[in-house]
């Protein structure tokens, strides 16, 4: 989860800051909350919260339509 590039690996501490960034607003980190709930990776395997945050990565995700103005 961390790297600890400079400073040493706590991947406690990684975790809380994934979930801060999740919880305002940031796609990448519900992305990858939602895929560490689903396989188990460093916290407990829960679907139901995993399928949650994929949702809300999913109305994080700024919209691919392109916008036209004019004629």
């Amino acid at each position: 989860l961390s790297k600890g590039e400079g400073t040493e690996e706590d991947d406690h501490e990684s975790l809380q800051w994934l979930y801060e960034s999740a919880q305002r607003g940031f796609s990448k980190a519900q992305l990858r909350i939602s895929y560490m709930l689903s396989a188990g990776e460093f916290i407990e395997k829960n679907e139901v919260e995993a399928i949650n945050w994929l949702k809300r990565a999913e109305k994080s995700i700024p919209s691919a339509k392109p916008s036209y103005t004019g004629a």
